[in-house]
């Protein structure tokens, strides 16, 4: 019922309006009985948590003077016997609580101690004992008070002086974890990888090969900064490190490689397994097609390798005039493409080169081959590598910060941050190209690099890498084989140093699944045409030689620009 002297009062006021604010004054009247409730709520809580941690640090107290003690006992060869108030104290202690909605039982270790120890430890004023009773009785649904705290306190302060001693006796400095060859290791790969323009690489310990250590580096070219599935690899590598002696081998595969790219049995270029499947992907071509077992990678963007030889001061390298007719070019498009600045050169010949004018010279193609181009990305990582086993912490780290953010990887960011001291014990011993012996081929409108065989370029390549090790011997996979086996028969290249006698579409198909072709070259399941539609940075229209200036522009993922 409404009341009358109150709405007298506001006589002058609309009746609706009047409702509405009488329906707002009630809301922010709850609202504010909510929000005082909340608060009274959260002080509670508050004092409960505090009470409940000054607990806990009562029995962590109690349980170091336990400790303590037994120590005396085993010493001493004594054990003290039970009391009768002891072994009530105990009881009591074991089976409640002393706070509303939290159990918080006395420690076993807290009765113990005050039981075993000598006289010093025990609670002998009855007085104390009996209140440490009616303490521990309480309801389990009143809150802690000020009384429970101090009271507790009381048992904490038995004897202070030999809890603080104890502390100190029974704190024990945790030993330090050895980061041995691994962490050095991995962050030498990390070098090999950024200053290399290569965006991959996997760790892989070799079963039985003690003292080696394989590593594959795979360049994925991406103006984005993308380095999943889409991003062309422009650098295949793999590092061969003998971790005793510090040789290291350094072996370029090349991109355009014949090679089973995918399970169903697709052929492709080496690199189109990045382009469909990722990291995850371009391992398994890597490890099908050569016999290898790599698990690991890591990922860095052009950028990245462009930061890194910035840090390290830059390299120098001498241009030839071939190659400096394409310099300035290169240069001027990978700025745009990474954001970073640079100027041109004004000469060849010997040149101070910074990052972004490094890696131009490593992208360089359009006056020769691939198989030049891998010559120049492994003497930029020769020269760099130099540079870095120079440098000082400082400089390390600031690469590792730098280049950290900008890598996907599934090898623990721990294991790379750690400095290798005698990083400078490692060396460049070899460099060389893969496959050894090899020939070009055009196919499906692409050019190709075929290998001659692909069965003894892997042997070789195994010898190469393992064939110091002391009864080392290596027999291609059936699989190995079997691809070379298909090379030879969609090429025509090889079949005078290999025996083919064997029905390859019966045995190879059947087996891992390859797709056959046609005679005249074309793929039954042609799955060619959907990447130039896709715009994946296909190089279906690049050649190694005579090369327009446009569709190596396509294939280096460089911005596109108009010739003239």
């Amino acid at each position: 019922m409404r009341d009358e002297d109150f709405y007298k009062e506001f006589s002058d006021i609309d009746s609706e309006d009047l409702e509405k604010y009488l329906r707002d004054l009630a809301k922010l009247k709850k609202i504010r009985e909510e929000e005082k409730l909340k608060e009274e709520n959260e002080k509670l809580l508050k004092t409960i948590k505090e009470n409940n941690k000054k607990l806990e640090e009562i029995g962590q107290n109690i349980r170091k003077v336990e400790k303590k003690a037994d120590k005396i006992n085993i010493i001493g060869g004594n054990k003290h016997s039970k009391t009768k108030n002891e072994r009530n104290i105990k009881s009591n202690v074991s089976d409640d609580t002393i706070a509303e909605g939290i159990k918080i039982p006395l420690p076993k270790s807290h009765q113990k101690t005050i039981l075993q120890k000598n006289d010093t430890y025990r609670v002998q004023n009855p007085q104390r004992e009996e209140t440490v009773k009616k303490v521990v009785k309480k309801n389990i649904t009143k809150p802690v008070t000020k009384k429970v705290v101090k009271t507790q306190k009381s048992v904490k302060k038995v004897n202070p002086k030999t809890v603080k001693k104890v502390e100190k006796e029974v704190k024990v400095k945790k030993p330090k974890k050895k980061r041995g060859f691994l962490t050095r290791l991995i962050l030498l790969i990390l070098l090999f990888t950024i200053v290399g323009g290569g965006t991959y690489f996997a760790f892989h310990y070799v079963k039985n090969q003690t003292g080696y250590y394989t590593v594959a580096v795979f360049g994925v070219d991406s103006r984005d900064g993308n380095v999943e599935i889409g991003a062309l690899s422009d650098v295949n590598m793999i590092i061969n490190v003998n971790r005793e002696t510090g040789d290291t081998q350094l072996i370029s595969i090349y991109r355009d490689m014949y090679s089973m790219i995918d399970e169903s049995g697709k052929f492709h270029k080496f690199n189109q397994a990045y382009v469909e499947g990722g990291p995850e992907q371009a391992l398994e071509t890597l490890n099908r097609n050569l016999d290898l077992d790599i698990k690991d990678y890591i990922t860095v963007n052009w950028k990245a390798v462009i930061d890194a030889i910035n840090i390290l001061g830059g390299v120098d390298l001498e241009i030839t005039d071939a190659e400096f007719k394409y310099m300035n070019s290169f240069i001027a498009k990978t700025v745009e493409a990474t954001g970073v600045g640079s100027y041109e050169l004004e000469r060849a010949g010997m040149n101070h080169l910074d990052g972004v004018q490094a890696v131009a010279y490593a992208r360089l193609r359009l006056m020769d081959t691939d198989f030049n181009r891998t010559e120049r990305q492994r003497k930029v990582v020769s020269l760099a590598f130099d540079k870095a086993k120079q440098a000082n912490f400082s400089t390390l780290y600031s690469i590792l910060v730098a280049v950290l953010p900008q890598t996907s990887t599934n090898v623990g960011i721990d294991d790379l941050i750690p400095f290798a001291k005698d990083i400078s014990k490692y060396h460049l011993s070899e460099t060389t190209g893969f496959p050894f012996d090899k020939d070009t081929k055009k196919m499906h409108k692409r050019d190709y690099v075929i290998p001659i065989t692909l069965k003894s370029n892997v042997i070789a390549l195994h010898q190469m890498l393992y064939g110091n090790i002391s009864g080392y011997t290596y027999t291609p996979s059936e699989t190995v084989s079997k691809i070379s086996n298909k090379i030879i028969k969609d090429t025509g290249l090889g079949a005078d140093k290999e025996n083919t006698d064997i029905n390859i579409d019966k045995d190879l198909d059947g087996a891992i699944g390859i797709t056959p072709h046609r005679d005249d070259g074309e793929n039954i399941e042609e799955s060619h045409s959907t990447e130039e539609s896709q715009g994946t940075n296909e190089e279906s229209s690049e050649e190694h030689n005579g090369e327009s200036d446009e569709s190596h522009s396509e294939e280096e993922h460089i911005p596109e620009e108009t010739n003239n």
